[in-house]
């Protein structure tokens, strides 16, 4: 899959370790395994770079904030699972960390925290949807957490760029706004297309170059 993106024109691939932080992988029965996951998909995109680059391409180590967004967790070994998570990429050796789905201000905020920490340029990837009944923009699945709110406790934190990314096309645009507002850094966008019913991605509202 690196190689067909590098193929594409990609200047930036990112790992496969979104869902290699210790807390989904600890639910998976993987925990043990989070350093050998971590750097095998790193190693795999280094491969892949050294197999089909023919200019610069950057490698991007993924960190996704999901710890348990319905309960109230513990910061202090969140902290510090995060910091562990961050460490490993960077060692592994990833040129930037690109943080995707952050839509929990306090999770995010340590996410965020423990990335800038390693001295890598860092991504702050934000998801939002829009609520049914208010039409105000909120987390992605967290309806109850406003999302400007959550951007404002982040801007501050060092990251080098924010992206709208895993939200809708339709909402992506007023999140881009309100990064606006706050924000005057550079600003990225991957939106979603499609949508997640177990056990795979639907392709459908598959959306157009």
């Amino acid at each position: 899959t690196h190689v067909d993106y590098i193929a594409a024109g990609a200047e930036v691939i990112i790992t496969n370790t979104f869902a290699a932080g210790p807390w989904v992988l600890e639910s998976a029965g993987l925990g043990d395994q989070m350093e050998s996951i971590t750097r095998s998909a790193v190693e795999v995109a280094r491969q892949a770079r050294d197999e089909a680059a023919q200019a610069p391409v950057a490698i991007a180590g993924s960190m996704c904030p999901w710890v348990g967004m319905d309960e109230e967790v513990d910061t202090g070994p969140v902290a510090e699972g995060f910091r562990r998570q961050a460490n490993l990429l960077a060692e592994a050796g990833v040129d930037l960390i690109a943080l995707e789905m952050c839509s929990h201000p306090v999770y995010s905020r340590l996410i965020t925290e423990a990335a800038v920490a390693t001295g890598l340029p860092v991504w702050l990837g934000m998801s939002c949807q829009r609520d049914g009944e208010t039409g105000n923009l909120v987390g992605f699945d967290l309806p109850h957490l406003d999302f400007e709110q959550t951007l404002r406790g982040l801007v501050d934190t060092g990251v080098g760029a924010i992206n709208i990314m895993h939200t809708s096309i339709d909402d992506t645009a007023p999140g881009l706004a309100l990064v606006k507002e706050h924000w005057s850094g550079p600003i990225g966008v991957y939106p979603e297309s499609g949508h997640f019913v177990m056990p795979n991605w639907q392709f459908v509202d598959i959306i157009e170059p």
